[in-house]
């Protein structure tokens, strides 16, 4: 359950919409997923709750660089949610439908990298290749993988740092020999723990070598 702050012409705002739902408790308000109280569940709720949870544990483990991004995001658009509410809005329809998730949005460095994958005949690996915008030359590159298993994301996002002005291609080892993987790439202004301007995530969909 996440806290909510309203417009000011709006004091109070209860009950169900869609499958959100909005509460109130002490003066604040509150937002969760809508969570049927019948005896049983459907596939298709079933499959949104997984969602759901899936999109809230990357958005715990990927840590306080990525909520910077969207929280400033949330407050730049004043669209009256948390960065939070705004990433799991962006990305539960994507994760249902098992597509790149859209990791990251952009605090400063306005242009993605072009970014290329595929398979590297060594077992287990990712071929990276990738090219900065000229205004975002002598930055890091931070890569991203998200396993999919059985058709559906991994509830947990790995991260390779690429290092400072890194050469393209970099190649991700240790992953899964024939899985499939979405793919992302940052560039930002320092590692990632201490990175302040980050762009928005490229993103791919490739599976590792053999």
């Amino acid at each position: 359950m996440s806290k909510i702050t309203l417009s000011p012409i709006i004091t109070d705002v209860r009950n169900r919409m869609g499958n959100v739902v909005f509460s109130k408790w002490k003066d604040t308000n509150y937002v969760r997923q809508y969570t049927s109280r019948s005896g049983g569940s459907s596939e298709r709720q079933l499959e949104i709750r997984n969602a759901f949870a899936t999109a809230v544990s990357i958005w715990k483990n990927t840590g306080s660089t990525l909520h910077a991004t969207w929280d400033a995001y949330a407050q730049e658009q004043n669209i009256n949610m948390s960065g939070y509410n705004a990433f799991i809005k962006a990305n539960l329809s994507r994760i249902l439908d098992n597509t790149a998730m859209e990791l990251f949005k952009s605090t400063g460095e306005n242009e993605p990298l072009s970014l290329a994958a595929g398979p590297s005949p060594a077992s287990g690996e990712i071929i990276c290749e990738f090219i900065l915008p000229v205004s975002q030359e002598q930055r890091h590159v931070i890569f991203f993988t998200q396993r999919s298993v059985n058709g559906k994301p991994a509830h947990i996002v790995s991260m390779h740092e690429a290092g400072a002005d890194p050469a393209s291609p970099f190649s991700i080892a240790g992953l899964e020999p024939g899985a499939e993987y979405h793919v992302y790439a940052i560039a930002s202004d320092a590692d990632y723990a201490n990175a302040v301007t980050i762009s928005a995530a490229a993103s791919i969909t490739t599976a590792a070598g053999a």
